[in-house]
């Protein structure tokens, strides 16, 4: 989960710095940041899920929303990117799947419990 954190909230802070996105966009990124990170947590803390209830599970929908269509978007712009060597590129996808696939997945399983 902290490696989640750290690489989303490492790569807001360069689109910030770079004037890149959008401020919406940033902050939108931020919300599903701390929604995703709320609910991996709630899987092991069952009275966080409890008083969120129902609202769990659109908010989770939405955050898996959020972040499905802005992922291929932030991957394209990492591949275009000159500066980042040609040889960590493959590594970038398989990263990405590796950190961020569970903590979404173990949130979702959280919301649906």
């Amino acid at each position: 989960m902290f490696l989640f954190v750290a690489g989303i909230a490492v790569g807001m802070f360069q689109q910030f710095r770079e004037h890149s996105e959008r401020p919406v966009v940033l902050v939108l990124d931020a919300v599903t940041l701390i929604v995703c990170g709320y609910l991996f947590v709630s899987f092991w803390i069952v009275s966080w899920r409890e008083q969120i209830g129902i609202v769990a599970l659109p908010v989770y929908i939405a955050t898996v929303g959020w972040q499905a269509w802005t992922f291929p978007q932030a991957l394209r712009k990492a591949v275009a990117d000159p500066t980042f060597p040609n040889q960590i590129k493959p590594w970038l996808f398989v990263g990405l799947g590796l950190f961020i696939a569970p903590a979404v997945i173990v949130a979702g399983i959280a919301t649906f419990r």
